[in-house]
């Protein structure tokens, strides 16, 4: 890193940098990081969580953090919904919703792939509680037909979406690079049938901690797919028939 700095002329500010040890929690406990990290003449110390692209990774990579700041985040906004919402009509209100709670719900969600069931409730309560307060229902009113009123796909199912659209756009596309090199594609000596075509190599794990690395959730999720899904021709094609099968 202290080449890459010289070679571009630039220096490590040691206020604005920060490390993360991400591993196992017996990993991480194994891990001397009293004196941080020396780099040249400079220490970085290690900390617990950083935030990178609005998303607070944690050495554990739980997400916990995340999820409670998404979490404080679009109770706000829906509290301030909340307040005005008599006063504006139902379509006005979903899309206020869509753009301004939704929109965080979905922020880099691919990399919540493999979470806990738990928060994946917490984000799920979320959404309910906006759906609630957009179709003006109770709290004791049904969510999944909320949810479907409104067309929108459930917490669990926004994630496995993103996911399986970001792996069909690499696969039809190559792009983006640093992805696709990631991808394996499965393939045999004979052909084969239909119902095998585009399927990935799924790389074996030693522990769930790998489990939502890319290259291990794009097979996970692209395997498990109907052959009509994985065959589409096109990204838009893809998308619209892998919305289809989640309903």
């Amino acid at each position: 890193m202290t080449i890459w700095h010289l070679s571009n002329g630039l220096l490590l500010n040691t206020s604005k940098t920060e490390a993360l040890v991400a591993a196992t929690k017996a990993q991480v406990a194994r891990f001397d990081n009293a004196d941080g990290i020396s780099i040249g003449d400079t220490t970085v110390e290690i900390s617990t969580s950083i935030r990178v692209l609005g998303i607070t990774i944690d050495q554990y990579l739980t997400f916990d953090d995340h999820i409670t700041k998404v979490d404080s985040s679009c109770n706000y906004h829906i509290h301030s919904l909340r307040h005005i919402r008599h006063l504006i009509y139902r379509k006005t209100a979903n899309t206020i919703a869509c753009l301004v709670v939704i929109i965080k719900l979905d922020y880099c969600n691919a990399v919540l792939y493999g979470i806990t069931g738990k928060n994946i409730l917490r984000l799920q309560r979320v959404q309910n509680s906006l759906a609630r307060v957009v179709c003006v229902a109770s709290f004791h009113s049904p969510s999944a037909l909320l949810l479907h009123s409104l067309h929108w796909l459930s917490i669990r199912h926004r994630i496995t979406h993103k996911v399986a659209t970001l792996t069909s756009k690499a696969l039809h596309h190559r792009q983006p690079t640093y992805l696709y090199q990631l991808l394996n594609i499965y393939s045999q000596a004979r052909q084969l049938p239909p119902s095998g075509a585009g399927l990935l190599v799924k790389t074996e794990t030693l522990n769930k901690t790998s489990d939502p690395a890319f290259a291990i959730a794009a097979a996970s999720t692209r395997n498990r797919l109907p052959s009509k899904v994985r065959t589409a021709t096109t990204t838009e094609q893809f998308s619209v028939r892998h919305l289809f099968s989640l309903d």
